[in-house]
């Protein structure tokens, strides 16, 4: 969603005296986009930000809110994981509901849409006629963008390399199961070489601006070409590495990818 459709419907809501954070209608309205408009936009300076809330209570009370749904809706997620692991890790079988299959397909979900499409190809414009900046991930604070895609990729690596969340440990992992099944791509390991394209697209990451929104108004091409390194990885994950898995594709996209 566009960054105008946000803030039209932030406006709306803040200019009422009552909301419902769980009416759908108000959802555009909150989580990370809507923290930061209402900490980095709705003024110019830092000054006048904090003037505006001091001098406004439905300004402090919509924030607080926000920031209470979103604690409370991660508490849902982590008690809901508290008393469903153990089903989890004894779901082994092969079938498009076990949790290999599910956790493999959102895995490359996340990453193709989440990552590369969100954080990339739609501000750069690869899906439309042209750059969308209004869409880039954290548009108001602005010089956040490349951390935050950079954080996510570092998470994809992880993930895929079975590095624990501190980076100390190890374990099973998408990468040692293909190495155990010795699946190759055009003569290379295909576990190695989808490291290898991970950390190519970490590196081209790298040569973005911190802020994306003046790094596709100066030189968009450099958006594109680290798009088209994310991509790279895609094919091999969604096609080469499910199949050796022998595990089908769970959704559909309109990207032509």
């Amino acid at each position: 969603m566009c960054i105008r459709s946000i803030n039209h419907g932030l406006i709306t809501t803040l200019r009422r005296e009552a909301y419902d954070l769980e009416n759908a209608n108000n959802y555009s309205s909150q989580g990370f986009p809507a923290l930061d408009y209402m900490l980095h936009g709705i003024a110019e300076s830092d000054m006048a930000i904090i003037n505006k809330y001091t001098a406004n209570t439905k300004y402090t009370n919509y924030l607080t809110a926000l920031v209470n749904k979103m604690v409370t809706s991660t508490d849902v997620v982590i008690n809901d994981w508290t008393n469903y692991k153990e089903t989890f890790i004894g779901s082994t079988d092969n079938t498009a509901s076990s949790s290999v299959n599910k956790l493999t397909n959102d895995f490359i979900y996340y990453y193709e849409k989440g990552l590369r499409a969100n954080k990339v190809g739609i501000p750069a414009g690869v899906f439309s006629g042209g750059p969308l900046k209004g869409n880039v991930e954290a548009f108001y604070k602005k010089d956040v963008s490349k951390e935050l895609l950079l954080e996510a990729m570092d998470a994809a690596i992880k993930f895929y390399n079975g590095t624990s969340f501190d980076g100390i440990s190890s374990g099973p992992s998408l990468k040692s199961y293909l190495a155990h099944l010795n699946s190759t791509k055009d003569g290379s390991t295909l576990s190695a070489l989808i490291a290898s394209k991970l950390d190519s697209a970490k590196t081209q990451i790298n040569f973005l601006s911190n802020n994306f929104v003046s790094q596709i108004e100066s030189d968009n091409s450099k958006m594109l070409t680290s798009y088209d390194a994310i991509q790279a990885v895609v094919v091999l994950l969604k096609v080469d590495m499910l199949q050796s898995f022998n595990i089908n594709v769970d959704y559909t996209d309109a990207d032509g990818d």
